[in-house]
């Protein structure tokens, strides 16, 4: 049995255990109760409908659970939830049964459906489309995968929507391959978000600006040491963001984690040492990119920590990121 510091007994208790079944979670703080969302089978006996509930700060559960997705010959499957300061925003992928897609819909203080389900973007699969959401300074960033007419494999998509559901900018597509990208994540640290997903083995990230356009190309966020990783999710905290993941380095899958420092931010208290092993920072006192680097060579190029593209003759002190074939293979300090 578990206690708190408090010496209280922490016991597990039903938010739903009706008839049928129920599955697939998800959880936030509105800052007066806990809503949970999840994808629930004894309304209708074949279909699984999104439903919500309200969890108080002292664990009472308060509801048995009001549907907030479509009530018709549709799976909702894999939800996702975020808080806006004012309502939630659920998102889910429609599963076995057209129309597929993204789809949306605010849930209010009482985990009572508001406006109506929309759609926030159309898939070609029904399957392993996992979205998930963070909500920003000003708009929800949803992202999540497909595999897209002419593509073999999955990609990562995203779409800004604003807190009134309209859909803010153009869909962009963050990440494609001749591999698959899966299982999207997605965290706000107050200035911009950071989507991360799996891709062959390792754990990849992109930066994507409050605009919802990307602002740097695709980087590394693990070691490449050739093990298989799994189910990334990333969580913003002070000036880091922490990116945890399953890893197989043995015959069993462990737990593992790596930090990523916002560019541009010191990172107080850390050795430079510290710094390589977690971000691979280089820390290099003469030119950034010798002969072989540039054009005709590997076509690296040089970006600095807002993501605009920089000349290495010209560069002094500062933060950059060298970039080959669109994936980031260092972060360097530059010392003059």
């Amino acid at each position: 049995m578990r206690v708190t510091p408090e010496c209280d007994t922490v016991n597990s208790f039903p938010i739903c255990n009706r008839a049928d079944a129920q599955f697939g979670p998800a959880i936030v703080w509105n800052g007066e109760n806990y809503i949970v969302v999840w994808s629930d089978r004894r309304f209708s006996g074949a279909y699984w409908w999104l439903t919500a509930a309200r969890v108080s700060r002292d664990g009472s559960v308060l509801d048995s659970g009001y549907v907030v997705g479509d009530r018709d010959s549709t799976n909702d499957f894999y939800a996702d939830l975020g808080f806006d300061g004012n309502r939630c925003l659920a998102v889910w992928y429609h599963s076995y049964y057209q129309p597929w897609g993204i789809f949306g819909r605010f849930v209010n203080a009482q985990a009572q459906g508001e406006d109506s389900v929309f759609k926030i973007a159309s898939t070609r699969t029904h399957l392993y489309n996992f979205p998930k959401l963070e909500f920003g300074d000003s708009a929800y960033l949803v992202a999540w995968a497909d595999c897209r007419e002419g593509a073999e494999d999955f990609d990562i998509f995203s779409r800004l929507v604003a807190p009134d559901g309209h859909l803010l900018g153009a869909e962009q597509l963050l990440a494609t391959g001749e591999t698959d990208q899966q299982r999207p994540d997605v965290s706000w640290d107050g200035h911009d978000y950071l989507v991360v997903w799996t891709e062959s083995g390792l754990v990849m990230g992109r930066r994507v600006g409050s605009d919802g356009v990307p602002l740097a190309p695709a980087s590394v966020l693990s070691d490449s040491n050739g093990n298989g990783r799994t189910c990334a999710r990333v969580t913003s905290g002070g000036n880091n963001r922490l990116v945890v993941f399953g890893e197989q380095r043995g015959p069993e899958t462990d737990i593992y984690g790596t930090l990523q420092a916002r560019p541009g931010i010191e990172e107080e208290g850390r050795k430079p040492q510290a710094a390589s092993l977690k971000l691979g920072t280089v820390f290099v006192s003469s030119p950034l990119m010798g002969e072989g680097w540039g054009e005709g060579g590997l076509g690296a190029a040089i970006y600095d920590r807002e993501g605009r593209r920089v000349n290495a003759p010209s560069l002094g002190a500062g933060v950059f990121f060298i970039v080959v074939k669109d994936r980031v293979v260092h972060k360097v300090v530059s010392i003059e």
